[in-house]
């Protein structure tokens, strides 16, 4: 992947996701959006990459907004869904997910556990086995990451972001 400039791609993405959580109940009234609490739940229900794909509109929706740009090209669609369908977990844009398991690691007696956490879930080399785990890792972060690095992380999830990951993981644990 070519790690260009797409700071539009995820400003598209970022309003994307703000309308998809303003559908979810309770209900933003101050936010438009184009979605209702069906499309919001429909990609939190999704089991994996595919399950995006074949059952969200919402989804489509974005590569759609995305269509002029690669991340909209049908060779990227996995990696989009990926952004997609974890993006939809998200309530809370906040911290980085390695700083987030850092942060709870540093709080916790059981730094051990949440250390083990953090490496199982960027053992996982493949954005098809990534859906799963990552859903996992935001629920244990109370839906709460930075919006703008998740999707660019999973966008281009490869070596260079699971090394990327560790570095901050480890420079914030005490």
């Amino acid at each position: 992947m070519d790690t260009k400039d797409y700071k539009n791609e995820l400003d598209i993405i970022f309003k994307w996701w703000k309308e998809i959580d303003a559908a979810r109940p309770p209900k933003n009234r101050n936010i438009y959006t184009s979605f209702n609490s069906g499309d919001s739940a429909e990609l939190r229900r999704a089991a994996s990459i595919n399950d995006v794909i074949i059952h969200c509109p919402a989804f489509h929706e974005l590569r759609n907004r995305l269509k002029n740009s690669d991340w909209g090209d049908i060779k990227n669609i996995n990696r989009l869904a990926l952004v997609a369908g974890v993006l939809s977990h998200i309530r809370t844009s906040g911290i980085s997910v390695p700083e987030g398991l850092a942060n709870i690691a540093n709080k916790t007696a059981s730094k051990d556990a949440t250390t083990l956490r953090f490496q199982r879930l960027i053992q996982n080399l493949s954005i098809q086995d990534l859906y799963k785990p990552m859903v996992r890792t935001l629920n244990y972060l109370e839906d709460t990451t930075n919006v703008f690095n998740l999707a660019e992380s999973l966008y281009f999830w490869g070596d260079l972001t699971r090394k990327k990951w560790a570095i901050k993981f480890y420079e914030k644990l005490i």
